[in-house]
């Protein structure tokens, strides 16, 4: 979500001869929780300088999946907290994903109930905490692991 990485995101590509293989997208998904959900919060952020558009991850996930290619293998998910809101409502995109990935920010929700919603569309999960904390995260970013069972 922050355009001032945009450039140095590039320049990485570019070392690592893999600019042709890697589309970026400026896009904010789950705006409504999380570290940028809030003005101030975007406006004192190391690298902010415009807002990105909002998208669904139903409308992210369309542009990469076809015939050839119907499922998500792998959803790395690192969204700062809007992971909450990622997971509120309309989850059909869900139905394309068959294993997450996910950084979970405890200060921003209750993550058991983030593990159930997951499970309850077909999702075995697994949540580890940060190596500070044993059990469900409370303070620290954890992580939760999902795989498609149904």
């Amino acid at each position: 979500a922050q355009s001032g990485f945009i450039e140095i995101a590039r320049s990485n590509f570019a070392l690592n001869d893999v600019e042709t293989r890697i589309q970026l997208i400026h896009a904010m998904v789950g705006s409504s929780s999380g570290v940028f959900s809030q003005k101030e919060s975007r406006e004192s952020s190391s690298h902010w300088i415009n807002d990105p558009p909002e998208v669904s991850m139903d409308k992210l996930l369309s542009g990469f999946l076809y015939g050839y290619q119907p499922m998500v293998h792998l959803l790395k998910i690192d969204i700062e907290g809007s992971e909450f809101d990622l997971f509120t409502n309309h989850m059909d995109w869900m139905d394309k994903v068959l294993h997450i990935s996910m950084e979970v920010h405890p200060e921003f929700g209750d993550v058991t109930v983030l593990r159930d919603r997951i499970e309850k569309v077909g999702f075995e999960c697994n949540v580890l905490p940060s190596w500070r904390e044993s059990g469900i995260p409370k303070l620290y970013p954890g992580f939760l692991f999902a795989s498609r069972i149904s």
